[in-house]
């Protein structure tokens, strides 16, 4: 009949206690901290270079034409925001789900989403790039 051994944790306890010490001992920071950046950070910018990809003839065909079209409170709001340098994005005005909508289909009147792709390269498509053609309006003098 085979006799188990019995191991012995005789001393065991001194390890690990000391360990224990150590760890209780340590400093330990688990704070989160905000990353820090030079600049702030643009959430319109991934929209500002899908748009800046596309041929500059075509990008101020379809900027003037969204221009011309873009009611006057909506344009006045536009230049405020880029005066104040805030986001087009974080405004309710041009949501992708309101005035958005509309900019996306004045945009379309001039370049269609396949001819949009086909001069802007993979990932270009309204949704992607109708900030950047706000953007491009509100940087252009009045």
């Amino acid at each position: 009949m085979n006799k188990l051994k019995r191991r012995s944790f005789e001393g065991s306890w001194d390890w690990f206690s000391s360990v224990g010490s150590a760890l209780l001992s340590a400093e330990w920071d688990f704070r989160m901290h905000a990353p820090d950046f030079d600049e702030s950070f643009d959430s319109d910018s991934f929209s500002k270079k899908r748009w800046a990809e596309v041929p500059e003839q075509i990008r101020k065909d379809v900027e003037r034409h969204v221009l011309a079209h873009l009611p006057a409170d909506a344009l006045a709001k536009l230049r405020k925001l880029h005066a104040c340098g805030i986001p087009i994005s974080s405004d309710p005005t041009f949501f992708h789900f309101g005035g958005g909508m509309a900019v996306r289909n004045l945009c379309r009147e001039r370049l269609s989403d396949d001819e949009l792709v086909a001069c802007g390269g993979f990932g270009a498509d309204w949704d992607n790039c109708y900030i950047g053609v706000l953007a491009a309006i509100a940087a252009t003098r009045q």
